[in-house]
């Protein structure tokens, strides 16, 4: 009966601890929340962005803030970490750094680094973009976040890395120049909190990057403090269109979280103003994202899963996967202003791509395709018009260049090179044509070019086929070329 009474009693006082610290971390949060961000948005700095004054007070702004809260330099006595953007050498940019060291001997040189991008768009055609969700919020939870985590230094067995990030929106600038230089190899986890202001509206806070480090989804679902606040876990980051300050972590294979309120504000626009931000809901994420990192920073066994998001990998050697088209087919005839019109043109297959290096492809394959190109009646030009349906193998090779910065599976890349077609069957209505002498021409080739975007596994691509054989082989059917422009979307294993 004692020991169930001293127990009660320890587990009595855990909670009123844990209560006190939380009630010490929220007091005059919400007006901190609002000063930090009303200012960071006022007119005086004109949307921060990077490589301006604007941005220059913006980043004095939070070093200020730093110091007042106690938090340590990372180097020496400065907060600021400068770099270089390689399409804006004349400019200046700077990370804001912070350390708040750990207690514990055996984990104190191991890192937490936790980060926000204080940057944003600026002035442009005459109009102010604020930024208040993108990220402004990011910026004043992470300075509340450290004066939390400092209130609790003594709780804390790793050391935490606390960093604003310049020039994210030019291309991630300032994280990835901080992964570089860092040792990454003694990095637990990297956080990102990239435009946290609208929880109402999004109704819960996403965290991308669970399966990054071991059991996470399991491990996250147990952080102490989250209120009523709903949790959307995600294993890996895998948008299409978007990217945070994770990135360069990523690569370096360190497990990260990409915390948001998702897409739902009006970013990257005017009306991105403070008046919108849910304060009550940034407090909430602020108290939250402060015991996450507590606990992690404690956890001995907190660790790498070893897994990485298919965007931040680098990319193989070579590539195999599936592909399927569909576009257009026409005719046009080189000695005529005539054209036929356009058709349908079908098709999948697969694809094999050979990455040269860091800025080069090779992409093959074979795609079994469906063409119905149309040509105008020989008596109604203008007007009706008669379907040619063929089945055919076609075999590409293209040689391109990925627009890229980095060894990664996101990226953009043109190329251009020769296509071979074979034709198998053809026929006009219900009326088979020969292929061969007297009717269809068996072979087709000619110049192409594509445009294409890759993400993970998927990449989708524009691309035209231009023919420079005859399409019929006799003789009074005139110069008659094909003319093909389709989209594909592939897959890789």
């Amino acid at each position: 009966m004692k020991r169930f009474a001293k127990g009660l009693f320890v587990a009595l006082l855990l909670t009123l601890s844990s209560a006190l610290a939380s009630a010490q971390q929220g007091k005059g949060l919400d007006k901190r929340l609002k000063e930090h961000l009303y200012y960071l948005t006022s007119d005086e700095l004109r949307g921060r962005e990077a490589g301006t004054e604007d941005a220059a007070k913006a980043s004095d702004y939070i070093a200020e803030q730093f110091a007042q809260i106690g938090l340590e330099p990372y180097m020496g006595e400065s907060y600021f970490q400068y770099f270089t953007v390689p399409t804006a050498k004349n400019k200046s940019f700077r990370n804001v750094i912070g350390i708040i060291e750990g207690t514990n001997p055996e984990l104190s040189n191991r890192y937490i680094v936790v980060g926000a991008h204080y940057d944003h768009l600026g002035v442009q055609l005459g109009k102010t973009y604020p930024g208040a969700d993108d990220n402004a919020s990011g910026t004043s939870a992470l300075i509340e976040v450290a004066r939390n985590l400092l209130v609790n230094r003594s709780t804390l067995g790793r050391s935490i890395i606390v960093v604003a990030f310049d020039a994210e929106e030019m291309g991630l600038y300032g994280s990835t120049y901080l992964a570089e230089v860092m040792p990454t190899e003694r990095i637990d986890l990297m956080i990102s909190m990239d435009m946290v202001g609208w929880l109402a509206e999004a109704e819960r806070l996403t965290i991308e990057g669970a399966g990054t480090i071991k059991d996470g989804v399991k491990w996250l679902a147990e952080v102490p403090y989250r209120g009523d606040m709903k949790l959307n876990l995600n294993l890996y980051e895998n948008s299409l269109f978007t990217a945070t300050d994770t990135r360069g972590f990523a690569q370096a294979g360190v497990p990260t979280f990409a915390v948001t309120t998702g897409t739902v504000s009006p970013y990257h626009k005017p009306s991105d103003t403070a008046d919108k931000i849910d304060f009550q809901g940034l407090q909430e994420i602020t108290l939250f994202m402060t015991s996450l990192i507590t606990e992690a920073s404690k956890d001995a066994s907190f660790g790498r899963s070893g897994k990485v998001a298919s965007i931040h990998s680098s990319l193989p050697i070579a590539q195999l996967g599936l592909t399927a088209v569909s576009g257009r087919s026409s005719m046009r005839w080189p000695d005529s202003a005539l054209r036929g019109k356009d058709g349908h043109l079908l098709g999948a297959g697969a694809t094999m791509q050979f990455n040269i290096g860091r800025w080069f492809t090779l992409r093959t394959g074979a795609r079994y395709e469906w063409a119905s190109p149309k040509w105008p009646s020989d008596d109604k030009p203008f007007g009706a018009t008669t379907r040619l349906r063929t089945e055919q193998l076609t075999t590409p090779l293209t040689i391109g260049a990925r627009l890229s910065l980095a060894d990664t599976r996101t990226y953009t890349f043109i190329s251009a090179g020769w296509y071979y077609t074979q034709r198998y069957k053809a026929s006009v209505g219900k009326e088979q044509v020969t292929i061969g002498e007297a009717g269809i021409a068996r072979e087709d080739y000619g110049p192409m070019w594509e445009f294409g975007m890759n993400a993970g596994k998927w990449q989708l691509t524009v691309v035209n086929r231009y023919g420079i054989t005859d399409l019929f082989t006799t003789p009074t059917q005139g110069k008659t070329r094909t003319r093909n422009t389709y989209c594909e979307i592939s897959y890789f294993f």
